[in-house]
């Protein structure tokens, strides 16, 4: 177990009107095509967000008053996501700019424990706050509602585990660490009925919305939504940004401001289902005694995968800023992609190498250690449904249309 250090510091009314702009329209292609088409571009570009911002307003107008102020902030966060969706002119990740974390950001788990403990855990233990993501549905496991409130062990679900995970935490240490729930519009009130059983815990619980973001109709870019409301034939026009949003809709929740007026410095994050997850005193410990100067500001706990993570959604750790290049091949994830007609399945695949011009068919399964090597100049093309097994393919194949 390691541990990495991460710095974050969108009507022609009469034909005479109509054919002369196509004539001007033509005569500007021919003379320039670049700068037309820029043009025409950019006048659609600001079309497609004038009309989403009217879109967005005549939504807000529908909103409840309680929730109107609160809408607004994340129709905020939207315009910047559309924004970004439209000024979008190939690949987000440039790859030449991607190398790996640099030495000492990552420090092995067992330097940080022999550091040992402050005499005053209490004291440490109140700066901090759990945050458990708590957005998701337990479909994925064949159950309806929060997955937070699916009954793990002993009847309890994962919500009540968590709860007496904390609430051991603050006894022991004779602590205040707070629980804060980040909820979605999918399990807010089922969350908010169960929360009442707690109020005897010694736990304070607190909670929060997710972002709710409109989808888009795919022909008119504009909100499927017709209005704001969540019932059984609109909620689907809806959607949770995903996990990263946590920062601005806990900032624009105002619960940010009231636990740094507690004294709160750093918040623990994990999700709700990961049981795993819990507080670690040396880590904290390792935070809070650096150096005013070098304080972290992001710590993330990392392990090595195996393959008894199927289910897992974690990236590869690495540094994206410059110098490191992973060859002319990978300039774009678009390029990169054209290579697969469906992603092999490697469930069982222990490692894999793939160097120069290779391509994949449909369905094929990678499994142990396969190595595909493609000299300068060749080409390899795995077959459609090709299962290879610890193999190294080398060489030339190239599979042409009949």
């Amino acid at each position: 177990m390691t541990i990495c250090n991460v710095v974050t510091t969108f009507k022609v009314v009469a034909s005479n009107v109509f054919f002369p702009c196509v004539c001007m329209c033509v005569d500007l292609y021919r003379n320039s095509p670049n700068a037309g088409m820029a043009e025409f571009q950019e006048k659609l570009r600001l079309q497609h967000e004038n009309s989403m911002l009217t879109e967005l307003e005549k939504l807000l107008t529908t909103a409840k008053p309680s929730e109107a102020e609160i809408s607004r902030k994340d129709f905020e966060g939207f315009k910047k996501l559309f924004h970004r969706f439209l000024q979008e002119k190939g690949p987000s990740v440039d790859w030449a700019k991607i190398q790996r974390p640099p030495e000492g950001s990552i420090q092995p788990y067992e330097k940080i424990e022999l550091k040992g403990l402050p005499a005053d855990v209490a004291s440490s233990l109140n700066k901090l706050a759990v945050v458990k993501l708590n957005g998701g549905l337990g479909t994925s496991m064949g159950c309806k509602g929060p997955k937070s409130l699916i009954s793990v062990r002993n009847e309890n679900t994962f919500l009540d585990l968590t709860v007496q995970q904390i609430e051991h935490l603050n006894k022991s240490y004779n602590a205040d660490v707070p629980l804060v729930l980040m909820n979605s519009f999918n399990t807010d009130e089922d969350t908010k009925k169960i929360l009442q059983k707690y109020t005897h815990h010694r736990v304070k619980i607190h909670t929060f919305n997710q972002s709710r973001y409109p989808r888009i109709s795919k022909e008119s870019l504009l909100p499927v939504a017709t209005n704001m409301g969540l019932t059984a034939e609109n909620e689907e026009a809806w959607y949770p940004p995903g996990h990263g949003d946590i920062y601005a809709s806990f900032y624009n929740s105002g619960l940010l401001d009231k636990l740094i007026a507690e004294g709160k410095e750093y918040i623990f994050v994990s999700n709700i289902d990961n049981l795993g997850a819990t507080v670690d005193l040396h880590i904290l410990n390792h935070l809070m005694s650096q150096p005013s100067d070098k304080r972290c500001e992001f710590v993330m706990e990392v392990t090595d995968k195996t393959r008894a993570d199927v289910k897992v959604s974690g990236a590869t750790m690495l540094m994206y800023r410059s110098c490191h290049s992973v060859g002319y091949k990978s300039k774009g994830v678009r390029d990169f992609l054209k290579r697969f007609e469906s992603i092999p399945d490697m469930l069982e695949l222990d490692h894999l190498t793939v160097s120069g011009d290779v391509t994949f068919g449909k369905q094929v399964t990678l499994k142990g250690t396969v190595i595909i090597i493609a000299n300068h100049g060749d080409r390899i093309d795995i077959p459609a449904g090709a299962m290879l097994e610890n193999k190294i393919v080398s060489g030339n194949l190239r599979i042409l249309d009949h």
